[in-house]
């Protein structure tokens, strides 16, 4: 497992996540896409992030956002 990248203020943060197994699939359906989005959007204002792309795939996402705090 490689260090997690450091993040610096007012930096883009690229961030994905995939699962090795494929277990994250499913279809991306209207209610799933909105539930994501909450999700999403809910833990970027929790954690202060500002979310500026929001791609959702059958097993993965991909999102950026900026960390004015860092």
């Amino acid at each position: 497992m490689s260090a997690p990248n450091p993040v610096y203020p007012d930096s883009t943060l690229f961030l994905t996540r995939r699962t090795h197994d494929g277990s994250f699939r499913f279809t991306p359906t209207e209610e799933i896409l909105n539930i994501f989005k909450y999700l999403a959007i809910h833990y970027a204002q929790r954690d202060g992030i500002a979310l500026t792309t929001l791609v959702l795939m059958s097993n993965h996402y991909h999102a950026t956002g900026d960390d004015p705090l860092g």
